[in-house]
């Protein structure tokens, strides 16, 4: 995997402390010694002005993207996200409802599983294995955000144009993929400005 996670992470944080920066601290007296005058003459750096956080700044640093680095749990499905090249995405306005596998899920992966999705030559397929854990809005009429179905279970349509299906008992709530592998929701969502994050602690379609 590339470690590119960082940079987005440290763009985030940069922006955070930033905005909430009030002032820098003044630099220590300096005494010109050459100038003839009974008051030390002193150079003292200028308060930085306090930057206010844009609606676009805020809508970024609580996005689905943001959200999922900032999760430790989800480690490395967001660091697979940046090699995938969809932070852009998951950063933009939407609906993003992302089942997130956790990084015991990622542990639980052969060797030989781990290995291809690292290669830079399978990118592609590494991008739709993602997607397939991604809804956009709504589906069939549920709103995964606002408004779970209280029971039963429905077919969702992700980003790569492949099936979910959720199924609810009681609190709990289970994804699986067509080839029937379940992963089990084990967190109350995660909410963003853009969306919602659910992790799960299974990666689907790797069978």
């Amino acid at each position: 995997m590339v470690k590119s996670t960082s940079i987005l992470y440290a763009f985030m944080v940069c922006l955070l402390i930033t905005s909430c920066k009030d002032e820098t601290k003044k630099q220590d007296p300096v005494v010109d010694k050459e100038v003839p005058t009974e008051a030390p003459v002193m150079d003292a750096t200028p308060r930085a002005e306090k930057r206010v956080l844009t609606e676009e700044d805020r809508s970024l640093l609580q996005s689905v993207m943001a959200r999922i680095i900032n999760k430790s749990e989800l480690k490395k499905f967001a660091s697979y996200t940046v090699t995938a090249q969809l932070p852009d995405t998951l950063s933009a306005k939407g609906n993003y409802i992302v089942f997130a596998p956790n990084n015991a899920a990622f542990n639980a992966l052969s060797e030989s599983k781990v290995a291809f999705y690292s290669n830079v030559e399978n990118l592609g397929e590494l991008s739709n294995l993602l997607k397939s854990h991604i809804v956009v809005g709504e589906t069939n009429g549920i709103d995964f955000k606002n408004n779970w179905p209280k029971e039963g279970k429905t077919t969702v349509k992700t980003m790569s144009g492949k099936t979910l299906t959720v199924k609810k008992t009681g609190e709990k709530i289970e994804v699986s993929d067509l080839k029937s592998k379940k992963a089990v929701v084990v967190n109350n969502g995660v909410n963003a400005s853009n969306g919602m994050v659910y992790v799960i602690d299974k990666v689907l379609f790797t069978n």
